[in-house]
Protein backbone atom coordinates (compact mmCIF):
# COMPACT_ATOMS: atom_id res chain seq x y z
CA UNK A 1 0.00 0.00 0.00
CA UNK A 2 1.26 3.58 -1.07
CA UNK A 3 1.71 5.98 2.05
CA UNK A 4 3.04 9.06 1.57
CA UNK A 5 4.95 11.28 3.87
CA UNK A 6 5.59 14.94 3.69
CA UNK A 7 9.34 15.23 5.59
CA UNK A 8 10.42 18.68 6.40
CA UNK A 9 13.75 18.86 7.26
CA UNK A 10 14.86 22.00 9.09
CA UNK A 11 18.59 21.72 10.53
CA UNK A 12 19.60 25.22 12.49
CA UNK A 13 22.98 26.40 12.01
CA UNK A 14 23.13 27.80 8.36
CA UNK A 15 26.12 29.07 7.47
CA UNK A 16 25.32 31.19 4.44
CA UNK A 17 22.30 32.64 5.75
CA UNK A 18 22.26 31.87 9.79
CA UNK A 19 18.54 31.54 11.33
CA UNK A 20 17.29 31.02 7.28
CA UNK A 21 14.33 29.28 8.44
CA UNK A 22 13.04 31.98 11.38
CA UNK A 23 13.24 34.70 8.50
CA UNK A 24 10.34 36.08 8.44
CA UNK A 25 7.38 36.66 4.73
CA UNK A 26 4.61 37.37 4.51
CA UNK A 27 4.60 37.68 8.56
CA UNK A 28 5.26 34.31 9.05
CA UNK A 29 8.68 32.23 9.22
CA UNK A 30 9.83 30.28 6.20
CA UNK A 31 9.02 27.15 8.47
CA UNK A 32 5.54 28.00 9.60
CA UNK A 33 4.94 28.28 6.22
CA UNK A 34 5.94 25.32 5.21
CA UNK A 35 4.18 23.54 7.84
CA UNK A 36 0.71 25.52 7.07
CA UNK A 37 1.32 24.71 3.53
CA UNK A 38 1.54 20.92 4.40
CA UNK A 39 -1.15 20.70 6.45
CA UNK A 40 -3.29 22.30 4.05
CA UNK A 41 -2.35 19.29 1.21
CA UNK A 42 -5.57 16.91 0.68
CA UNK A 43 -3.06 14.42 -0.54
CA UNK A 44 -0.46 13.47 2.10
CA UNK A 45 -0.98 10.38 4.59
CA UNK A 46 1.56 11.84 6.84
CA UNK A 47 3.69 15.17 7.81
CA UNK A 48 6.48 14.81 9.99
CA UNK A 49 9.29 17.59 11.16
CA UNK A 50 12.91 16.65 11.41
CA UNK A 51 15.13 19.48 13.45
CA UNK A 52 17.95 19.75 15.86
CA UNK A 53 16.28 22.32 17.12
CA UNK A 54 14.02 23.34 20.39
CA UNK A 55 12.73 26.06 18.81
CA UNK A 56 12.02 24.66 15.53
CA UNK A 57 10.09 21.90 17.03
CA UNK A 58 8.29 24.61 18.84
CA UNK A 59 7.49 26.65 15.83
CA UNK A 60 6.11 23.98 14.26
CA UNK A 61 4.10 22.74 17.15
CA UNK A 62 2.22 26.27 17.12
CA UNK A 63 2.12 25.97 13.50
CA UNK A 64 -0.09 22.93 14.02
CA UNK A 65 2.38 20.03 13.71
CA UNK A 66 3.88 18.54 17.17
CA UNK A 67 6.88 15.88 17.15
CA UNK A 68 8.37 13.83 19.23
CA UNK A 69 11.00 12.80 17.04
CA UNK A 70 14.58 14.93 17.79
CA UNK A 71 17.11 14.68 15.14
CA UNK A 72 20.20 13.42 17.07
CA UNK A 73 23.67 15.02 16.63
CA UNK A 74 25.62 12.94 14.49
CA UNK A 75 22.88 14.31 11.77
CA UNK A 76 23.44 17.88 12.59
CA UNK A 77 26.39 18.69 10.38
CA UNK A 78 26.25 20.46 7.17
CA UNK A 79 27.71 17.75 5.12
CA UNK A 80 24.59 15.30 6.37
CA UNK A 81 22.49 14.24 3.45
CA UNK A 82 19.01 14.58 3.35
CA UNK A 83 19.06 10.46 2.36
CA UNK A 84 20.59 10.04 6.03
CA UNK A 85 17.95 12.15 7.44
CA UNK A 86 15.46 11.06 6.11
CA UNK A 87 16.36 7.16 6.75
CA UNK A 88 16.85 8.01 10.49
CA UNK A 89 13.53 9.52 10.97
CA UNK A 90 12.08 6.15 8.82
CA UNK A 91 14.18 3.64 11.04
CA UNK A 92 12.62 5.76 14.59
CA UNK A 93 9.52 4.78 13.11
CA UNK A 94 9.96 1.39 13.16
CA UNK A 95 11.35 1.85 16.84
CA UNK A 96 7.75 3.12 17.56
CA UNK A 97 5.36 0.78 15.76
CA UNK A 98 4.01 3.49 13.38
CA UNK A 99 2.90 2.70 10.24
CA UNK A 100 5.06 2.28 7.15
CA UNK A 101 5.96 4.75 4.69
CA UNK A 102 6.57 4.17 1.54
CA UNK A 103 7.34 7.22 -0.33
CA UNK A 104 8.81 10.34 0.83
CA UNK A 105 7.93 13.81 -0.06
CA UNK A 106 10.67 16.89 1.19
CA UNK A 107 9.07 20.10 1.56
CA UNK A 108 11.80 22.25 2.33
CA UNK A 109 10.90 25.28 4.09
CA UNK A 110 13.47 27.42 1.83
CA UNK A 111 11.38 27.15 -0.58
CA UNK A 112 8.52 29.60 0.39
CA UNK A 113 6.71 29.96 -2.97
CA UNK A 114 5.28 26.56 -2.67
CA UNK A 115 1.46 26.43 -1.84
CA UNK A 116 -0.89 23.41 -0.82
CA UNK A 117 -2.38 23.44 -4.24
CA UNK A 118 0.84 22.86 -5.92
CA UNK A 119 1.78 20.12 -3.56
CA UNK A 120 -1.39 18.54 -4.56
CA UNK A 121 -0.74 19.23 -8.18
CA UNK A 122 2.48 17.83 -7.88
CA UNK A 123 1.40 14.37 -5.94
CA UNK A 124 -0.95 13.77 -8.92
CA UNK A 125 1.32 14.42 -11.54
CA UNK A 126 3.59 11.94 -10.15
CA UNK A 127 0.40 9.37 -9.29
CA UNK A 128 -0.56 9.79 -12.75
CA UNK A 129 3.36 8.69 -14.18
CA UNK A 130 3.48 5.42 -12.35
CA UNK A 131 7.05 6.67 -11.75
CA UNK A 132 9.07 5.74 -8.53
CA UNK A 133 10.43 9.43 -8.27
CA UNK A 134 9.21 13.03 -8.79
CA UNK A 135 11.50 15.99 -8.96
CA UNK A 136 10.24 19.77 -9.74
CA UNK A 137 12.67 21.87 -12.18
CA UNK A 138 12.51 25.25 -13.77
CA UNK A 139 14.08 25.57 -17.59
CA UNK A 140 17.44 26.97 -17.42
CA UNK A 141 16.60 30.14 -18.36
CA UNK A 142 14.12 31.91 -20.72
CA UNK A 143 15.81 29.73 -23.58
CA UNK A 144 18.39 27.05 -23.37
CA UNK A 145 19.70 28.92 -26.81
CA UNK A 146 21.30 31.28 -24.22
CA UNK A 147 23.62 28.16 -22.64
CA UNK A 148 27.35 28.58 -23.31
CA UNK A 149 28.93 25.70 -22.94
CA UNK A 150 32.36 24.71 -22.63
CA UNK A 151 33.85 21.45 -23.54
CA UNK A 152 36.72 20.75 -20.62
CA UNK A 153 38.53 18.67 -22.96
CA UNK A 154 39.21 20.87 -25.85
CA UNK A 155 38.16 24.44 -24.19
CA UNK A 156 35.64 24.53 -27.36
CA UNK A 157 32.42 26.43 -26.85
CA UNK A 158 29.09 25.72 -27.89
CA UNK A 159 25.83 27.11 -28.10
CA UNK A 160 22.56 25.55 -26.00
CA UNK A 161 21.14 24.50 -28.96
CA UNK A 162 24.52 22.52 -30.74
CA UNK A 163 25.34 21.04 -27.97
CA UNK A 164 22.20 19.95 -26.37
CA UNK A 165 19.55 17.50 -27.56
CA UNK A 166 16.60 17.83 -25.86
CA UNK A 167 15.00 20.00 -22.87
CA UNK A 168 17.44 21.75 -20.31
CA UNK A 169 16.17 22.03 -16.85
CA UNK A 170 17.82 22.95 -13.31
CA UNK A 171 16.85 21.21 -10.01
CA UNK A 172 14.84 24.26 -8.54
CA UNK A 173 14.49 22.50 -4.74
CA UNK A 174 10.68 22.70 -4.07
CA UNK A 175 9.82 18.97 -4.25
CA UNK A 176 11.87 15.84 -3.94
CA UNK A 177 9.96 12.61 -4.18
CA UNK A 178 11.27 9.16 -3.96
CA UNK A 179 10.18 5.74 -2.77
CA UNK A 180 11.73 4.31 0.21
CA UNK A 181 13.19 1.67 -2.03
CA UNK A 182 14.81 3.69 -4.04
CA UNK A 183 16.35 6.11 -1.43
CA UNK A 184 18.08 3.22 0.13
CA UNK A 185 18.83 1.39 -3.21
CA UNK A 186 19.87 4.12 -4.73
CA UNK A 187 20.96 7.06 -2.09
CA UNK A 188 19.01 9.53 -4.57
CA UNK A 189 15.73 11.38 -4.91
CA UNK A 190 15.58 11.20 -8.95
CA UNK A 191 17.38 9.35 -11.76
CA UNK A 192 16.64 8.79 -15.56
CA UNK A 193 13.30 7.44 -15.11
CA UNK A 194 11.96 10.61 -12.75
CA UNK A 195 8.66 12.24 -13.56
CA UNK A 196 9.15 16.33 -14.00
CA UNK A 197 7.14 18.79 -12.28
CA UNK A 198 7.71 21.37 -14.46
CA UNK A 199 8.01 25.14 -12.84
CA UNK A 200 7.01 28.15 -14.82
CA UNK A 201 9.72 31.02 -15.14
CA UNK A 202 10.24 33.21 -12.66
CA UNK A 203 9.55 30.79 -9.95
CA UNK A 204 10.63 29.65 -7.41
CA UNK A 205 13.06 30.72 -5.53
CA UNK A 206 14.85 28.69 -3.21
CA UNK A 207 16.12 30.50 -0.69
CA UNK A 208 20.03 29.85 0.46
CA UNK A 209 21.75 33.49 0.24
CA UNK A 210 20.39 36.58 1.61
CA UNK A 211 19.59 38.10 -2.17
CA UNK A 212 17.35 34.60 -2.64
CA UNK A 213 15.73 35.77 1.20
CA UNK A 214 14.86 39.34 -0.58
CA UNK A 215 14.72 37.94 -4.08
CA UNK A 216 11.55 35.94 -2.92
CA UNK A 217 10.28 38.32 -0.08
CA UNK A 218 9.29 40.87 -2.84
CA UNK A 219 7.80 38.39 -4.92
CA UNK A 220 5.83 37.17 -2.72
CA UNK A 221 4.87 40.41 -0.52
CA UNK A 222 4.62 42.42 -4.00
CA UNK A 223 2.34 39.67 -4.89
CA UNK A 224 4.90 39.57 -8.13
CA UNK A 225 4.56 36.05 -9.16
CA UNK A 226 2.88 34.03 -11.68
CA UNK A 227 1.09 30.63 -10.33
CA UNK A 228 0.48 28.74 -13.61
CA UNK A 229 2.59 25.71 -13.86
CA UNK A 230 3.09 23.10 -16.54
CA UNK A 231 3.23 19.72 -14.84
CA UNK A 232 5.02 17.11 -16.74
CA UNK A 233 6.37 12.95 -16.95
CA UNK A 234 8.96 13.55 -19.22
CA UNK A 235 12.07 12.02 -18.18
CA UNK A 236 15.12 14.18 -18.51
CA UNK A 237 23.75 17.49 -6.25
CA UNK A 238 20.42 14.34 -6.25
CA UNK A 239 18.81 15.64 -3.86
CA UNK A 240 17.83 18.33 -0.72
CA UNK A 241 19.38 19.95 1.73
CA UNK A 242 18.94 18.61 4.82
Amino acid sequence: MTRLLGFIPARSGSVRLPGKNTLEIGGKSLLERTVKTALESTTLDEIALSTDSAEYADMATTAGLPTKYKRPAHLNKSETTSIDVVLDYLAWRRDHDMPDISHVLVLQPTSPQRRSEDIDRAVKTWRKSGEASLVSVMPAGPSAGYLVIENTNTGKLAGGKDAVDGNVFVLDGMFFLASVDMLVRESGFWNADSALYINVYPRPHDIDTACDFFAARCMIEGNGFDVSHEPSTSHPERGPTS
